[in-house]
């Protein structure tokens, strides 16, 4: 009976103690992605500090925290920046800088049209044909809304890099709401 008690503890034991090195093994992790992070943004702040030519003040300011590790390659645009995946041809992740004065100003979408991005090559570029009649609809990632302070943000928003499948009912209901 106590060989079955000490057996019984012993394996309560090793669970908590696999459940405490694995804890500890994803805790080290977030800290070494975490400090990665920091200095990163210690690199973007920097640059922020120094004199910049006309144009990548706003580059700098999106790269202010750091790009995800994942994907290859991030296309920055004037507002937003983004990872594409040309194997399924819509954007990894994307990012964009909010502020009261980019949602304000005289842009307007009805002089906007979806395009493939000109920066893609066409063989891996996403094109309007492979959302009509797909019961998908185009869903931005970076919202043409919040970049109503230019014209070209605005436009740089249509680009179907930054455009993803979404159900029609979620992107004209409940999301436009």
């Amino acid at each position: 009976m106590a060989a079955k008690s000490f057996a019984s503890r012993l394996r309560g034991s090793r669970r908590f103690v696999n459940g405490f090195v694995a804890g500890a093994v994803v805790g080290a992790a977030g800290a070494g992605l975490t400090a990665l992070q920091f200095l990163r943004s210690q690199a973007a702040q920097a640059a922020l500090e120094v004199k910049e030519p006309e144009g990548s003040a706003e580059k700098a300011l999106l790269e202010q925290f750091g790009f995800p590790l994942t994907g290859t390659e991030t296309k920055c645009y004037t507002n937003h920046a983004l990872s594409y995946d040309q194997s399924k041809r819509v954007p990894r992740w994307v990012l964009e800088h909010i502020s009261k004065s980019k949602i304000m100003g005289d842009a307007d979408r009805r002089d906007c049209n979806f395009k493939p991005d000109p920066s893609i090559p066409q063989a891996f570029s996403a094109v309007n044909k492979d959302y009509i009649g797909s019961g998908w609809s185009r869903g931005h990632m970076a919202p043409a809304g919040n970049n109503k302070f230019s014209s070209k943000a605005m436009a740089e928003t249509f680009y179907l890099s930054n455009i993803v499948p979404q159900n029609i009912d979620n992107n004209a209901g409940y999301w436009n709401r």
